[in-house]
């Protein structure tokens, strides 16, 4: 059941990085992270999914500001989910 959830939230975050790359949005960017992060908690496989996270630079159609910004909040949002997880597990 949890791989199903996880997965679930990975394919969910593979939607928000769609939204995210096509028109620029911190939100969508955001909930990508936050979606991947959670994929990360039900099953480890899926920091995998981590890989995708620098995608908005490779997509040229947007100023490069633009590109760092969108990956920028991604990481935000994977951070903020992920490592008070992480941070319980160490202390």
């Amino acid at each position: 059941m949890r791989i199903a959830a996880a997965a679930l939230a990975l394919g969910v975050g593979i939607f928000f990085l769609r939204v995210a790359i096509v028109r620029p949005s911190s939100n969508a960017a955001v909930l990508t992270g936050v979606c991947f992060a959670l994929a990360a908690w039900g099953w480890p496989f899926a920091l995998a999914g981590t890989l995708l996270l620098p995608a908005p630079l490779l997509d040229r159609r947007w100023p490069i500001r633009a590109r760092m910004h969108l990956a920028g909040s991604e990481l935000l949002g994977y951070g903020a989910v992920l490592l008070p997880r992480l941070l319980s597990h160490v202390l």
